[in-house]
């Protein structure tokens, strides 16, 4: 069973309609002994809590509201309400054709929320088949209006089960935060520092360092979003003309 699945098994016994998340979260814990100690924990647990709104089992609250928690990313929720089998099954009418990118939506049933974010992205595809790929949040303001909409959008289960794609479908592309990184000497070796104060004295020691051709890239990145950063170097490299061999952290 998947972290979301999980989930909804502890919703089933609950009789309250709110619900604290590190409810939830212990239950995900409980049902992969991996989790609780790795570093994509708390991805994972997002993710998660994003395929229950998605599926109209929970409402998450309102964004930029004091129902999350930011004291790391992605922010989790501190709490769920638990919606009712009759209004996590509601729909609305869908689009009266799918266009053919989309033409498997014609056999799912979809919930309120699957209409509502695949109804923009079938307008769009029919309007504009041939559209210029864009960074998430751009396509996110340009379909809904709301650059944030699609912010979880790689963890939803359409796309994680390779239905909707986000190259093809959404014509979009995730654009990370920059990795902060300095080029100090010539070598061929880059070395992260998650210490702010680590890095504030390695970057003046390097900076003095005699034997210029001993020295390299210094890059200052830490937590989820260093990951997806790392991707942002390889365009740095080619316009310096500076590639690496060695990557430390």
């Amino acid at each position: 069973m998947t972290p979301a699945e999980h989930m909804t098994a502890l919703l089933t016994h609950q009789t309250r309609s709110r619900i604290g998340f590190d409810l939830l979260a212990q239950a995900a814990d409980a049902g992969d002994s991996g989790l609780s100690t790795s570093p994509l924990r708390r991805r994972i647990l997002a993710g998660a809590a994003a395929q229950l709104a998605d599926a109209g089992t929970v409402r998450l609250p309102a964004t930029g509201g004091r129902g999350w928690d930011h004291s790391a990313e992605p922010p989790l929720p501190l709490w769920v309400d638990r919606l009712t089998p009759r209004r996590a099954r509601a729909q609305r009418p869908g689009p009266r054709a799918w266009v053919e990118p989309l033409a498997f939506a014609t056999h799912l049933l979809l919930s309120r929320a699957d209409l509502e974010l695949l109804s923009p992205i079938n307008d769009h595809l029919r309007d504009h088949p041939d559209a210029e790929p864009v960074p998430i949040p751009e396509r996110s303001y340009e379909l809904y209006r709301d650059e944030k909409r699609l912010a979880r959008i790689t963890t939803h289960r359409l796309v994680a089960t390779g239905l909707l794609s986000i190259t093809d479908h959404l014509r979009a592309f995730p654009s990370p935060a920059p990795l902060a990184m300095y080029e100090l000497g010539p070598a061929p070796w880059m070395l992260i520092v998650e210490n702010s104060a680590a890095f504030t004295s390695l970057r003046r020691v390097l900076r003095a360092w005699p034997r210029r051709e001993e020295v390299g890239w210094l890059a200052y990145g830490g937590g989820d979003h260093l990951v997806a950063s790392l991707t942002t170097c390889l365009e740095t490299f080619e316009e310096r003309e500076h590639p690496i061999e060695e990557l430390l952290l």
